[in-house]
């Protein structure tokens, strides 16, 4: 099936309309008219009965005054006028168009409806040839009709003035088609032409081409949806970048311990290894499939929560003691660098949240921080309870950010290149991943740092349910 375009359609019903409502106009206007000269053509009938009423009952009257008069109104309507006699006979007749049958005889029944009806159409028995439009009346002596004057114009005077006033609308109509086809052509056109732009940029997108940008300024409905596709373009456009960067980042994280445990367990093998290196060996091997295995942990978080499926068991929980038992979960890391640990005999801090994610927060914000402390460093903490919220603040001294690197190390696999050198195991999702579990919470991560001095983590929480019931309703 041939597909219509929607400047056709547009044109097409513009068009349609148009026709309808001239057809329509047209139809009420002939009904409109028609009726108006009806009413109008009895009424200057009657008019001309009056006039000859007066005459007839004036001082002057005479019979040929009369007949001049009746002349005279005949020929100002364009009609005929007729005296019956109270026999029935035809006594005087003058008509414009010879529309009078002068031989007819009439009989008391319509001498009778000619006095009581005033005003009619047809032939009147056949007084007349054809249809008149007519007015009668009838003059009385001593209570007596004496005679009857009928005053009439022909009912085709109507068809001749529909049918001229028909042709002025057909005229008119046509000028008016011919401007209407145009003006509908030119605002289709403008209608069609930024849906088709739209219909092409979706098209593009579709194949995966978001470079190009819809150049639409209107501000109206197609105005809207054409900053709302530009704007998901970007969108597009930003997670298309981050998802082949994606890849290539777990492409190389997979690649480099897979390549390390592939030689080392070939070289034992193949015997280039000896027995008395192979513990050393295997224990990088060791080291390499828990790193692989941190990087599948994070990535089946990261697929869970960016398909919706990861969901929040809330419990009551010391946020000190997580803090705690994660720092005693590093207990040899933080001795090795000989670092020190303040603040952690806060009192207790309860909040309502998923313990095991909040838990991974602090211990992947607790082992950042012991990476990066310098020997003999300091790793502080603070919380600060208020009613609806808390904050933890985790704060080591050591190398420290610069601010382009703080705007970008919660993206995922990013790295800074002091983190390169110093945390080999390693895979840039940690922080990623704590940002993103509190962003689940309704909380919120800040960074402060002075490069060469400090680095500071402040973690915001909503402590209680009604933070939740609000959230979720």
């Amino acid at each position: 099936m041939r597909k219509k375009s929607i400047f056709y359609q547009y044109f097409s019903t513009g068009a349609l309309l148009v026709m309808i409502c001239l057809i329509i106009v047209g139809v009420t206007m002939l009904v409109v008219a028609s009726r108006h000269f009806k009413v109008e053509k009895y009424e200057q009938l009657t008019n001309s009965m009056e006039r000859i009423h007066r005459e007839i009952n004036g001082d002057s009257f005479t019979s040929t005054h009369q007949n001049l008069v009746c002349e005279m109104v005949a020929e100002s309507i364009n009609g005929s006028v007729v005296q019956i006699s109270d026999t029935g006979s035809v006594v005087f007749s003058y008509s414009v168009d010879d529309a009078v049958n002068t031989s007819c005889q009439m009989d008391a029944e319509h001498l009778t409806a000619i006095a009581t009806s005033h005003n009619a159409s047809g032939t009147l028995d056949g007084l007349f040839r054809d249809n008149q439009f007519y007015v009668s009346m009838a003059e009385y002596a001593n209570g007596e009709p004496f005679c009857y004057f009928i005053v009439a114009a022909s009912v085709q005077s109507r068809g001749q003035y529909l049918s001229n006033l028909f042709w002025i609308f057909l005229c008119s109509a046509v000028i008016a088609v011919l401007l209407a086809v145009l003006l509908s052509g030119f605002i289709s056109f403008k209608m069609a032409k930024p849906l088709t732009d739209l219909s092409d940029a979706a098209n593009h997108y579709s194949r995966g081409d978001f470079a190009q940008s819809l150049d639409i300024t209107r501000q109206d409905e197609i105005g809207m949806l054409a900053q709302s596709l530009n704007e998901m373009a970007a969108s597009l456009s930003s997670m298309e970048y981050m998802r082949s960067n994606f890849i290539a980042n777990v492409s190389h994280e997979l690649k480099t311990p897979m390549t390390t445990i592939s030689g080392f367990i070939d070289g034992i093998l193949d015997g280039t290894i000896g027995p008395h290196q192979q513990r050393h060996y295997l224990e990088i091997v060791s080291t390499e499939v828990k790193r692989l295995s941190r990087l599948v942990r994070s990535m089946l978080n990261i697929a869970k929560i960016e398909s919706g499926k990861m969901t929040l068991t809330r419990t009551k929980f010391d946020i000190v003691e997580t803090v705690r038992t994660s720092l005693f979960a590093m207990e040899q890391a933080i001795n090795a660098k000989n670092i020190n640990i303040s603040g952690i005999d806060a009192d207790k801090v309860i909040i309502e949240a998923d313990k095991d994610l909040i838990h991974q927060v602090i211990y992947n914000l607790i082992d950042n921080a012991v990476k990066f402390t310098n020997d003999n460093g300091l790793i502080s903490f603070t919380f600060d309870e208020m009613p609806d919220y808390i904050t933890v603040s985790i704060r080591n001294t050591g190398e420290g950010l610069t601010k382009e690197e703080i705007h970008k190390i919660f993206d995922r696999f990013y790295k800074t290149d002091t983190s390169r050198a110093q945390d080999k195991n390693g895979v840039g999702l940690g922080l990623y991943i704590v940002r993103t579990f509190l962003n689940l919470h309704g909380g919120t991560i800040d960074v402060r740092s002075v490069k060469g001095s400090f680095c500071e983590f402040i973690i915001t929480l909503p402590t209680g349910k009604n933070h939740w019931k609000l959230k979720n309703s």
